[in-house]
């Protein structure tokens, strides 16, 4: 690994040929730690939440509570311009161009709604382009 990547060539093998990998560390503690406290700018905590879940119907009726970027707390915006996302992203996509599309936070609380459901990506109001199989 050069000073600029962030995974091991094992991750980005992965990667290409699994379709995910999983970088334990890849976030600063501090970074994660300051996102984590300010959640609740935009989602009940999940101490609040199972305290008085009458007062956050939302959370009973739908799966789509979804917020979309830029949120309410600065630190949890954070994550999503974090420098090892992005050279992260860089090194899967071979590419110095990356440009945030889309952010999303959801919050989901065990027991309010039934989740279960097939393992899927949504794309919502962009189209899908298959990675080039050259991974360029």
């Amino acid at each position: 690994m050069t000073a600029n990547q962030v995974l091991t060539q094992d991750q980005v093998n992965q990667y290409h040929h699994q379709g995910f990998v999983v970088v334990q560390g890849l976030l600063a503690d501090a970074l994660l730690k300051g996102a984590q406290e300010n959640m609740a700018a935009d989602h009940p905590s999940a101490e609040c939440y199972f305290t008085a879940p009458n007062k956050f119907p939302l959370y009973s009726r739908t799966q789509l509570s979804l917020k979309r970027f830029p949120f309410n707390a600065l630190e949890v915006n954070r994550l999503l311009i974090a420098e090892s996302i992005l050279a992260a992203a860089k090194q899967l996509l071979h590419s110095q161009d990356i440009r945030l599309n889309k952010g999303e936070f959801w919050a989901k609380y065990a027991g309010a709604i039934d989740y279960d459901q097939a393992f899927h990506r949504d794309f919502g109001n962009h189209t899908l382009l298959e990675p080039r199989r050259d991974q360029r």
